[in-house]
């Protein structure tokens, strides 16, 4: 049984695409009926929500996650990161330093398997499973969804309105998954590209640790204030 998420419905899916659909499916949770809407919004970068951006880690945690948070907190920023269920498992110590470090937590599925095959009851079976674990370790209950790879087709589109999670995808790719010894070419791909209200994505890999100072350096330098995603989404 999913655990009841405390946001306002309907839940809305943000993702850098046109909207496309609107489902409402009713959930019937320990008697309460809540209502979660199968739709995708727009969410391109808007000037108007000043000099914010939003610093997003996947595939976590992991050895590199420690890594990650030690640098956020000597540069006093916020962040959201995407957790995996197994790595879950497998790094329980790491998953609830990133909450005693006061960090904002997404379901990144369990398996990290996705390929588009999968039917919507195994996609509500590898949320559903991934929450537990990660509600059981922390504590605390994942805000947002990201799909591995940030795949999005109509049935997972179908699964989150059902389980009560927005998807949350990125508008700025530092592409550190496929840059492994080149931290410039990271920075480039971050700080070319940033603008304001821009939801940037990182991994929990060893290239991003290296990589990582100068992007906060000089974002700060640029005057922009580093938050998690539901911080950047209530501007």
């Amino acid at each position: 049984m999913m655990v009841k998420r405390n946001i306002v419905f309907p839940v809305v899916l943000f993702a850098l695409v046109t909207l496309i659909s609107s489902v409402v499916f009713a959930l019937d949770i320990r008697n309460d009926v809540v209502y979660g809407y199968n739709c995708v919004r727009t969410m391109a970068v808007n000037r108007r929500m000043g000099k914010v951006v939003a610093l997003t880690f996947d595939d976590t945690p992991n050895v590199y996650t420690l890594k990650i948070i030690k640098i956020l907190q000597s540069y006093r920023v916020r962040a959201t990161f995407f957790l995996v269920g197994y790595q879950v498992k497998k790094h329980p110590d790491i998953a609830k330093r990133i909450v005693d470090a006061g960090y904002e937590l997404g379901n990144h599925s369990f398996s990290h398997r996705w390929n588009g095959k999968q039917t919507v009851e195994d996609l509500l079976k590898d949320i559903g499973r991934a929450e537990k674990i990660i509600v059981d370790t922390t504590g605390h209950i994942p805000l947002y969804l990201r799909p591995p790879g940030g795949l999005l087709n109509e049935k997972i589109k179908k699964a989150c309105g059902r389980s009560g999670y927005g998807i949350v995808l990125w508008t700025v790719d530092s592409q550190d998954w496929a840059i492994k010894e080149n931290k410039e070419a990271i920075y480039h791909n971050v700080i070319d590209h940033v603008r304001p209200g821009s939801v940037i994505l990182f991994h929990s890999l060893p290239q991003t640790v290296e990589a990582l100072p100068q992007i906060l350096e000089t974002l700060q330098s640029k005057g922009y204030q580093i938050l998690s995603v539901s911080s950047v989404f209530k501007n």
